[in-house]
């Protein structure tokens, strides 16, 4: 088995070093051929490491396109086969590339000459702010079997005042060996103990829960005979799987700590609970200065095991004692929602899936609330769509009752649907924050489907509810 999957593994990626087929049937012949044809892969991997290769790119800018914006007309700046971030033209490149390697990209060399006067005249009506340096992203992402990398600008900057275009760049890709976690197995998994009672248990979001004995009973557990010592709780509340190897998750259902009310007496009793942490199917992660959310596509549940087993040391939350001197004094915090519907996927299938469809209705309402807002500080939002308009005015108004915080123009495809993603603030927010889109479209074939809104805010540190979440990335550091 090792001898035929290295063997096609590689006959595939590296064709022009060997593509004829073999019937291999002595043991022997096997572990030499196995030997001497990954020995040559590992000399043939260790030229590639460290070998970079260059790309001349021009950015193939068209015709200006005549456009209209409220009642007036334009010359809208166009580059071939390509979109826009909002009214803004937008460039993207990409190039295949081999799929085992991890990459370093870099991008020089850029070529520049001036913008044109209906450039200038498009820029400042619709209030495009031109950076002063190139605004450049890099990556690469795999793709079904493939991996790319990928390259995209803004392709206006401004070079010492002067509004430019950019007219070319060159992409220097290196690859690089992907990096290798090692990993210790377990030997075996604690489900596989036949003396243990387990119980299945599932949670849809994040928070504290409480099990009572009532709940205990409903599931089919004899707690007239229950030692509280004897429950633990499993599972790993990590969100969905990670789709790289190389990124670390627990091979095995990891013990939670709990607090068990009542447990000193050795019985279950009716005023007897149990409290514990569990996280939903969703993760809520760091990106930059603000928080976003990563949906799971598999799942609207996350799953925690109850074990019960007298052979199990039982895990329990501890106290810890307060420190008398704080180092930072915290009133405020980070507010984070979401509004998110998955209800329909453009593509038949997929992970990426939407919400509400601006059709019949092209003007829809989402309630936010801000528990505590400090209305000195701004309120942003992130919104993303994806539409179809192949050709004339469609826009998007985005308002907090009467105040119009943002409004731009859908970018226009020639087929299936284009994505578009928009950040705008309010910076005096309140409580109370009803964000109302309007779609205007130039025909009624014209589809907009909304994918989801974050908004993240501050708000003063005073209980809302029974229970909250508290982060603050103003106060992280050490203490």
């Amino acid at each position: 088995m090792n001898v035929a999957y290295v063997f096609d593994e590689y006959v595939i990626l590296f064709s022009d070093i060997c593509t004829m087929t073999m019937n291999i049937k002595s043991p022997i012949f096997k572990l030499f051929f196995y030997v001497c044809f990954t020995s040559a892969l590992l000399i043939f991997n260790s030229q590639v490491f460290g070998q970079s290769n260059s790309y001349d790119v021009v950015i193939p800018w068209d015709a200006s396109k005549n456009v209209l914006i409220n009642e007036q007309e334009f010359l809208m700046p166009s580059i071939k086969n390509q979109g826009y971030d909002g009214k803004n033209p937008f460039f993207a490149w990409k190039i295949k590339v081999n799929r085992f390697f991890d990459y370093s990209i870099f991008v020089d060399n850029l070529t520049f000459f001036d913008a044109t006067s209906e450039d200038l005249t498009f820029l400042d009506f619709n209030e495009i702010v031109v950076p002063k340096d190139p605004q450049i992203n890099t990556s690469a992402n795999s793709s079904r079997n493939d991996k790319f990398v990928h390259v995209s600008m803004n392709p206006f900057v401004s070079v010492n005042g002067v509004v430019k275009r950019v007219a070319s760049f060159k992409v220097v890709v290196t690859p690089k060996q992907l990096p290798a976690a090692e990993k210790d197995f377990v030997g075996s998994s604690v489900l596989g103990d036949v003396n243990s009672d387990w119980y299945k248990i599932s949670v849809n979001q994040d928070g504290i829960y409480k099990i009572d004995r009532a709940f205990l009973t409903s599931i089919g557990l004899d707690v007239s005979n229950l030692n509280p010592a004897h429950i633990n709780i499993y599972g790993n509340g990590n969100g969905k799987l990670p789709e790289l190897n190389s990124v670390f998750r627990p091979d095995d259902l990891v013990k939670n700590d709990i607090l068990v009310i009542g447990e000193s007496d050795g019985s279950f009793d009716a005023n007897d609970y149990i409290l514990f942490h569990a996280w939903g199917p969703n993760r809520i992660k760091q990106v930059g200065v603000e928080f976003q959310r990563e949906m799971n596509p598999y799942s609207n549940v996350s799953c925690y095991f109850i074990r019960i087993s007298e052979n199990d040391p039982p895990a329990r939350i501890e106290s810890e004692a307060s420190i008398e001197t704080p180092n930072v004094n915290v009133s405020t915090f980070d507010f984070f929602s979401v509004y998110e519907q998955e209800l329909k996927s453009l593509v038949g299938g997929g992970q990426r899936w939407y919400g509400d469809l601006f059709d019949e209705e092209l003007t829809k309402s989402f309630a936010f609330n801000i528990p505590n807002v400090v209305s000195s500080s701004p309120a942003k939002f992130r919104i993303s769509f994806a539409a179809n308009p192949s050709s004339g005015s469609n826009t998007v108004q985005l308002a907090i009752g009467s105040e119009i915080l943002s409004n731009f123009s859908l970018q226009t495809v020639s087929a299936d649907y284009a994505r578009v993603e928009k950040t705008f603030e309010d910076i005096t927010p309140q409580s109370s924050m009803p964000l109302t889109v309007t779609v205007s479209r130039s025909n009624p074939s014209v589809m907009t489907y909304l994918d989801k809104i974050e908004l993240n805010a501050r708000s003063n540190l005073s209980l809302s509810g029974n229970q909250m979440y508290v982060r603050d990335l103003a106060s992280v550091g050490l203490g």
